[in-house]
Parts: structure tokens; C-alpha cells; sequence
């Protein structure tokens, strides 16, 4: 069971770099979306794949590196570190998902409007 954080950090990591380098979604919504909003939404998914990156190493860190026992300041100092970094990964995706609600209801209320209009004579 040793390999299993392992696997985890690698997991962690390959996210994190598909949301950095790879990941096209918010440029697809280009389209459709305000351009300096969808600029938001490229920079939040970028430096979410950022913080993955450094959550995924003080992971391995604190797997490998920290023995609780010898340096239980630096594993608390550790621990805290990875709270903050999985902290800042969710208020990103919050702050997408908030975008991501904006836009569907901006998208609604356009196709409510031009519901009205052809109902029009």
C-alpha cells in the first residue's frame, strides 16, 4: 500500500497539468461568452492547474520527505500547506462555477427575449 499516495500525486498532477496546457473548454466558450469574462475563466482554470501542480509536490513531500515522528512542526507546517493549497483549488472552482451560472442565466434570459419577440405580431 506504500505506491498508493504515489498514484495519487501522479493523478493529481496530470489534472493539473491538463487544466495548465491542455484543457480547451473555457477557450470554446469564447463564442458565447463576454470576452473579458471568458479571459477570467482561461486565468482561474490555469492557475487551479498551478496550485494542483504544488499540491501534488507537498503531497509527495509529506509522504516522503516528513517523518511526523522526527519533524512534527514541519509535517503540521505540511499539512497546513496542503489545507491552504486544496482551499484556494476550491474557492477557484467556486469562482468558475460562479461564471459558469452567470452565463447560463444571461444565456436564458436571451432565449426568454427572443421567445417574446417572435410570439409578437
Amino acid at each position: 500500500m506504500r505506491f498508493l499516495p504515489d498514484i495519487f500525486v501522479l493523478l493529481i498532477t496530470l489534472t493539473g497539468g491538463y487544466y495548465l496546457f491542455c484543457s480547451q473548454a473555457a477557450q470554446k466558450l469564447s463564442g458565447i461568452e463576454m470576452a473579458m469574462l471568458n479571459r477570467w475563466r482561461i486565468r482561474l482554470r490555469r492557475v487551479n492547474g498551478v496550485i494542483m501542480i504544488l499540491l501534488a509536490v507537498a503531497l509527495f513531500a509529506g509522504v516522503h520527505r516528513v517523518d511526523p515522528q522526527r519533524d512534527p512542526q514541519i509535517f503540521v507546517l505540511g499539512s497546513m500547506g496542503i489545507l491552504a493549497l486544496m482551499a484556494m483549488m476550491i474557492g477557484l472552482a467556486l469562482a468558475d462555477l460562479r461564471l459558469t451560472k452567470r452565463l447560463r442565466q444571461t444565456r436564458y434570459r436571451q432565449a426568454m427575449r427572443d421567445a417574446i419577440k417572435e410570439q409578437k405580431p
